[in-house]
């Protein structure tokens, strides 16, 4: 059991982080994500490490833990053409992306102004590498209609699984992953 567990943390850190290159070359080191500011690379055998931006890279990937890793892609928002890191939660022909949103700021309701943060998250689809759309929010909305002809869009070629969707009659995120990897596993 000892070995079998070593055996998977040497195979996770083989994998080891990568950025993928705005020139498509692959290369190998180690990603870093500091609570302010832009991840970092250094590469196996530098010394220094450099910000990764959109104009160096496209994609990168980085182990957090056995069984934790995250992938970042370069992408549009819809409506946008300027590109931003979106983290991939699912690939295949539809992909799964999230755009986490964190503001710190100050709140001035007391004696003295308190240090306070905000999140929200949202999360995009792509069908066969198109456009992403917007198929869910955790902050307010108004357009949930507008997420569920997103969502049914890519999804709705597949009847059958899309008959089930509207069957379960449940919009939460967990149930919109789980449809995803159902509708990837069967057009594999």
């Amino acid at each position: 059991m000892i070995s079998s567990f070593v055996f998977q943390i040497n195979f996770v850190r083989a994998q080891g982080d990568y950025i993928i290159t705005t020139a498509n070359d692959t290369l190998r080191g180690e990603v870093t994500r500091p609570l302010i500011g832009k991840p970092r690379f250094k590469e196996t055998g530098k010394t220094q490490s450099i910000p990764i931006t959109i104009k160096s890279a496209k994609e990168y990937f980085r182990v957090k833990s056995l069984n934790k890793h995250e992938t970042f892609v370069a992408k549009a928002l819809p409506g946008k053409s300027k590109l931003i890191f979106l983290e991939q939660l699912e690939d295949g022909r539809l992909q799964l992306f999230l755009l986490a949103n964190k503001t710190q700021g100050m709140s001035f309701g007391g004696v003295a102004p308190v240090m306070s943060s905000n999140s929200s998250n949202t999360w995009y689809i792509s069908k066969d590498g198109g456009p992403l759309k917007t198929i869910k929010t955790s902050g307010l909305s108004f357009s949930r209609a507008e997420k569920e002809a997103n969502f049914k869009e890519m999804l709705g070629d597949n009847t059958a699984l899309w008959s089930k969707f509207e069957v379960e009659s449940d919009f939460s995120f967990d149930t919109l992953r789980k449809y995803i990897v159902l509708y990837n596993k069967e057009k594999k």
